[in-house]
C-alpha cells in the first residue's frame, strides 16, 4: 500500500509534469488544502532503486496510527484517481512550500520511531519510493478488495 500527502489542487490534477498548470503550482507553493492519497501497489518483486526500512510490529502500528492521524475525514473524496485502486481523502494541515509531502513523510516516520532527518533536504533516504517490508503480516484483516486494513479500521 502506498500513502501520500499533498496539495489538493496539484496532487489531484497533475498525473505527469505535462499536466502541471502555473496557477495550480502557485497555489501549492503558497498554500492549499491537503489530501491523502492511498493506493494498492500489490506485490513488489524487486526493490531495485527503492530504499527499504524493516520496522518492528510496534513501529508499523505507530506508522499506521500516524498516517491515520493525518486524515481530517475518513470518507473518500469524489475525485478521480490515477489508478484503478487509488483514492483521495481530506487531510489535516495545509500544503505549502515549507510543509511539503516530504515533510509529511518525515513526520510520520519519526512518529513511528523510525529515523528520518528533521529537515528533508538533508535526507539520505529518497522520500519516494520507499517500502515498508513485511506488511501486511500473515493473517492480517483484509478489505473486500484484498487490501489490508489497519487494526483501527477493522
Amino acid at each position: 500500500m502506498a500513502a501520500g500527502w499533498g496539495a489538493r489542487g496539484f496532487y489531484t490534477s497533475t498525473a505527469t509534469l505535462a499536466d502541471m498548470q502555473a496557477a495550480t503550482a502557485w497555489r501549492a507553493a503558497t498554500g492549499d488544502t491537503a489530501v491523502i492519497r492511498l493506493d494498492v501497489l500489490g506485490k513488489i518483486d524487486t526493490f531495485d532503486g527503492i530504499d527499504q526500512i524493516s520496522p518492528t510490529d510496534a513501529e508499523i502500528t505507530a506508522l499506521v496510527t500516524a498516517v491515520l492521524a493525518s486524515f481530517s475525514d475518513r470518507a473518500t473524496l469524489p475525485l478521480a484517481g490515477f489508478t484503478e485502486t487509488d483514492t483521495f481523502f481530506a487531510a489535516k494541515a495545509r500544503f505549502n512550500l515549507f510543509d511539503t509531502c516530504n515533510t509529511w513523510i518525515g513526520s510520520v516516520l519519526r512518529a513511528a520511531g523510525l529515523p528520518f532527518v528533521r529537515w528533508t533536504p538533508f535526507s539520505r533516504i529518497r522520500p519516494w519510493p520507499w517500502a515498508v517490508r513485511n506488511w501486511p503480516r500473515p493473517g492480517a484483516a483484509l478489505h473486500s478488495t484484498g487490501r489490508p486494513l489497519p487494526a483501527s479500521m477493522r
